[in-house]
């Protein structure tokens, strides 16, 4: 039970990564309080300068995902029953384990744009428990609207194939009006993302 709790809870983290990836890159601005400076800020000039993350020091690297993962902690521990059983074991066991995960993505994140990593992240990356490198590029390719989950990147190919984001994106704009932001590639040039959203108001009208 305690394998099985620990595997959820890090497939959890991934999807996790990939959602509020997503949101940094193409909602809101650095001015956004409290997200902009912690999150939206750091992933925005990421893409103007992938290779810039390898130079950060390891608080600077997870700093911003520890603040969240503890808390997250902080009230399992508190609310989560701790007498022994299989509910309480798969409870606690997935929540440690996605809130560890989710303080790693940044790190594994690293890993992916390291030309030498550590010698350990090799077997990591041989059984894709942790981002690839290969991966990874994905998302900084043109038009940079893919692959956003960070930790291991298990859902980007389920997410990709089922157009998550992209739905999401065109739904939020029918309902609400909002747009995402341009795509900044490497270059600093910004690349425009197909949107689809006359396509979806079509489709919704005819369902109306």
């Amino acid at each position: 039970m305690l394998a099985v709790s620990v595997v959820t809870g890090y497939i959890k983290a991934d999807l996790v990564s990939g959602i509020v990836h997503w949101l940094a890159d193409r909602y809101g601005t650095e001015q956004t309080p409290i997200l902009g400076a912690n999150f939206i800020r750091p992933f925005r000039e990421h893409h103007l300068d992938p290779k810039d993350i390898t130079h950060h020091d390891f608080i600077e690297t997870n700093g911003s995902n520890c603040i969240v993962s503890a808390p997250c902690m902080a009230v399992a521990f508190l609310l989560l029953p701790v007498t022994p059983s299989l509910v309480s074991t798969f409870l606690l066991g997935g929540t440690l384990a996605f809130c560890l995960a989710i303080f790693a993505t940044n790190q594994f994140h690293k890993w992916a744009h390291m030309e030498t990593p550590p010698r350990f992240v090799k077997p990591l990356r041989r059984f894709w428990l942790v981002l690839t490198p290969k991966h990874h590029d994905i998302h900084h390719s043109a038009p940079f609207d893919r692959n956003y989950c960070i930790t291991s990147g298990w859902w980007n190919p389920i997410l990709e194939r089922v157009k998550l984001f992209q739905r999401a994106e065109n739904v939020l704009a029918f309902l609400t009006g909002m747009r995402p932001v341009e795509s900044t590639s490497a270059s600093g040039k910004a690349e425009s993302c197909p949107m689809g959203t006359l396509q979806f108001e079509q489709d919704w009208k005819g369902l109306t």
